[in-house]
């Protein structure tokens, strides 16, 4: 059967997997079945007895059984009974797929292959652990390969999971979606590094190729330059001139920098603050050792823009990033990365929405299959009023990484500012199903929430969301209590905003949401004052938020979105 699509949805049939716009919509597998024998007849008159007899061929079910799965599958498609989009019943006869299907390209046809995953590194035996180094390789290899434009890489996060020693590589190549995947093994002796890598086709489990390197530890960067060629080389990937030295540039020649590069890259892809600073004391030591390591620079922005997410202190942190993201590129203009960061500070700390939007055009024009870049430029958007564009971003994150928890959080946030908070939802609950602690998605879940007016889901979500102790989340938790009648638990919350906002440098917006909750404008609009005189991200939230629609219609709302700036 193969690929299908009909309408927003994929249908793949040989994977057992619904998605829309990317994003898995888990079925029951009678479920699953009743919809590919709907999807295999599209516009054909099925009968209950067919259904029964083909579906349940060996055991007896009553009717009862069919009407439960055709009301999951209507649920899972978001079709209505009376006003059938997808499946309509034709009374006392059965039932028809009313939507076309259109069949795609057949994923076990020999192809060249466009989308891989390169997995961890392992070592030997669990004695022999370097995690910086096992993923060290990997991101290595991630890096140089992301930048061409016949083949989509999956990124260090995705894949960063995958460290077992017994873990089986095409289970893991399934469980990502890919054509194929990068495995090594590696051991360092003394001063020597030995290396094994195959990348095989996951359809087949065929090995496209073998290799194995024994060489001084100091060479590692030849090994990585012969790996990358042999990869290209295997999946048939026509490089022009620029993407043929892109595969075996170099950042940095000096084995030591290196080495304090991978610790620092070990901690900053979780997001998480204290991890982002202790990772830029290992990128300072690399630039200690090599002052033109150009992707040491970009990651210092990058964990600066992630401590600056966390509020306190942001316009200094917003400030460092942006002097080492232009360090960073005058040192290699291609730097997509670093275009992305500097992009970042622009719109988020800056507001000059026009510039940051060439820089991440520029960043995706040099990185196109990077998730990271569509994901941000969407929430450019999305705070920027440019609700389909943003959502469409969104959803290009995701093409680019199904497997991206983060390119999912980002579309559920696009469709939230939107004003699209039920699709938000669906969308962020496919992530937490996944992920039960993603604070930035469980972030999205609950503001959604509480637009709808679900407090008691959007409080589930918020509580644990401000486990990160995050302003804005505390702010807009403090909200939904206030909304809730939760009087107690949000003045508790007020007074350790009030405590944690003493200083000049923290952020005023989880006491702007209290006072937006009580309807307090007057104090609203002072906490406001003082967010835009920090030009931090909250202040934008004013332009935007959909919690905060009642507050525009005052003049003073009026008044500070002008100081925006915002185009059009």
């Amino acid at each position: 059967m193969g690929a299908l699509r009909f309408g927003p949805f994929l249908l793949d049939a040989d994977r057992r997997r619904l998605e829309r716009d990317g994003v898995e919509i888990p079925l029951q597998p009678k479920v699953f079945d009743t919809l590919c024998y709907f999807v295999g007849s599209p516009g054909r008159v099925i009968t209950r007895d067919e259904l029964l007899s083909q579906l349940w061929p060996d055991t007896y079910v009553g009717e009862a059984a069919l009407t439960r799965c055709v009301k999951e599958i209507r649920r899972a498609l978001g079709d209505q009974s009376k006003a059938p989009r997808f499946v309509s019943t034709i009374p006392s006869v059965g039932y028809r797929f009313e939507e076309d299907v259109e069949p795609l390209v057949d994923v076990n046809q020999p192809r060249s292959v466009r989308l891989i995953a390169v997995l961890p590194f392992r070592p030997l035996s669990d004695d022999e652990r370097d995690p910086s180094l096992e993923l060290g390789m990997a991101d290595t290899l991630i890096t140089r390969l992301s930048g061409l434009r016949d083949l989509v890489v999956r990124p260090l996060a995705t894949v960063r999971r995958f460290t077992d020693l017994d873990q089986d590589p095409l289970e893991a190549g399934l469980e990502l979606g890919v054509e194929a995947v990068v495995d090594g093994s590696l051991q360092r002796q003394d001063q020597r590094i030995r290396v094994s890598v195959r990348v095989l086709r996951c359809n087949d489990g065929q090995a496209l190729f073998t290799e194995q390197y024994d060489e001084p530890f100091r060479d590692v960067f030849g090994v990585q330059d012969a790996v990358c060629r042999k990869i290209t080389s295997a999946l048939s990937v026509e490089l022009d001139q620029v993407e043929a030295a892109r595969i075996v540039k170099h950042d940095t020649d000096d084995i030591r920098a290196y080495r304090e590069f991978l610790r620092g890259r070990l901690g900053l892809g979780r997001f998480v603050p204290d991890d982002a600073q202790r990772s830029i004391e290992h990128f300072e030591k690399a630039l200690e050792l090599d002052p033109r390591y150009a992707q040491a620079h970009a990651c210092i922005a990058e964990a600066n823009i992630v401590v600056a997410w966390q509020g306190f202190e942001a316009p200094s942190y917003y400030a460092k990033a942006r002097q080492s993201a232009r360090q960073a590129l005058e040192i290699d203009p291609n730097l997509g990365s670093a275009w992305s960061c500097l992009a970042t500070v622009t719109w988020e700390h800056e507001w000059n929405w026009d510039e940051a939007d060439r820089m991440f055009r520029r960043a995706a024009e040099l990185e196109p299959n990077v998730v990271d870049v569509w994901g941000r430029y969407s929430a450019l958007c999305a705070f920027t009023g440019r609700a389909d564009e943003a959502v469409e971003l969104g959803r290009r994150a995701v093409e680019v990484d199904r497997t991206s928890l983060m390119a999912v959080a980002w579309l559920a946030q696009a469709l939230h500012m939107a004003g699209r908070s039920e699709e938000a939802v669906a969308v962020g609950e496919s992530v937490v199903a996944k992920l039960p602690d993603a604070p930035f998605a469980l972030f999205i879940l609950g503001i959604s929430c509480a637009h709808l007016g679900r407090y008691e889901e959007a409080i589930d979500y918020l509580e644990q969301a401000a486990a990160t102790e995050r302003p804005d989340f505390l702010g807009v938790l403090a909200h939904v209590y206030v909304r809730a009648g939760k009087t107690e638990e949000a003045a508790a919350l007020e007074a350790s905003l009030r405590e944690q906002t003493a200083g000049d440098g923290a952020a005023p917006i989880g006491l702007a949401m209290i006072h937006a909750a009580r309807g307090d404008a007057d104090l609203f609009f002072q906490s406001m004052e003082r967010a835009f005189d920090q030009r931090g991200l909250h202040a934008v939230l004013i332009a935007r938020e959909p919690l905060l629609e009642p507050l525009r219609q005052d003049p003073r709302a009026t008044t500070l979105i002008r100081r925006l700036g915002l185009p059009g």
